[in-house]
């Protein structure tokens, strides 16, 4: 059974979600994506990203974390929450 149609949204439900708002845009108006950072739990069950999305207007980081029931390649990874974040907004390193 999938638990992503029958414990929430369809993936077609979360796509109209996210485009239903124009701080969203990000997500889907952009020409590259660089994986800025990766970690993954002990368990490898949780994953975490910072992507940098470029191309239209803006850059963008997005932080996401992933969330999986398996460990196997085939698995699939389901968002658990993800951030927005401008560029301007994009913490700065201390020196």
């Amino acid at each position: 059974m999938d638990l992503v149609n029958t414990e929430g949204l369809t993936p077609d439900q979360y796509r109209k979600y996210l485009i239903s708002s124009d701080d969203n845009m990000a997500l889907f108006d952009h020409t590259e994506v660089v994986i800025d950072k990766a970690d993954f739990s002990p368990d490898r069950l949780k994953a975490y990203f910072t992507a940098r999305l470029t191309g239209v207007g803006e850059d963008f980081s997005v932080n996401f974390i992933l969330s999986t029931n398996g460990t196997n390649d085939e698995d699939s990874w389901l968002i658990d929450s993800l951030l927005i974040r401008p560029s301007k907004y994009r913490k700065r390193r201390r020196r």
